[in-house]
């Protein structure tokens, strides 16, 4: 009902919702056939994550092929600075004024050199109002 992320996510209703219980036993090919969701949750938890490969094949028949085992963002495949304020940007765009985003931003570049940090919270609760 409400899938913007927050501590509802794991409340008690929650955790016994059959609905999440019947996904979360829904089989993916992520490590090998008839693995359950619940299964690939305690892989990641282990801190294991599925090989993601692209294959191109371009039209004088050269075929261009990349694979990553962690995704960009994951702890160990981190964004850059400049690619973390894009993903910034792209979340918060539908909840927040440019002027504010980007004054997030700097702050947060400087985030070792505040002296107070207060108005950065500030400037953090100043998205508009989720859509119930």
């Amino acid at each position: 009902k409400n899938h913007i992320p927050g501590s509802h996510w794991f409340s008690e209703d929650m955790l016994n919702n059959d609905k999440l219980i019947e996904f979360a036993d829904s089989r993916y090919e992520f490590f090998g056939p008839n693995v359950s969701t619940l299964d690939c949750f305690e892989e990641f938890r282990k801190g294991s994550f599925p090989d993601a490969t692209v294959e191109v094949l371009l039209k004088d028949g050269t075929k261009l092929s990349e694979t990553v085992r962690y995704p960009k963002g994951h702890p160990k495949n981190n964004f850059s600075m400049a690619e973390e304020c894009d993903h910034f940007r792209l979340c918060c765009a539908p909840y927040m004024d440019k002027d504010n985003m980007e004054r997030i931003i700097e702050m947060v570049k400087a985030l070792d050199t505040l002296k107070d940090i207060a108005p950065l919270a500030e400037l953090l609760s100043a998205g508009k109002e989720f859509e119930k």
